[in-house]
């Protein structure tokens, strides 16, 4: 069980660390998660690498 499954089943600790719900903090990953995906290939591209 990684760190942020450990989070999620104690909502409590999840929201005074984050400062957000595990619910709303998934709608946020689901919005950014192309975005950055998007970036993060193109930095890759633009190091020259395949």
């Amino acid at each position: 069980m990684n760190l942020y499954n450990k989070l999620v089943s104690r909502p409590y600790i999840f929201v005074r660390i984050t400062g957000m719900s595990p619910g709303k903090f998934n709608d946020i990953i689901k919005k950014l998660q192309p975005i950055w995906n998007k970036k993060h290939l193109k930095k890759k591209k633009l190091d020259g690498r395949p």
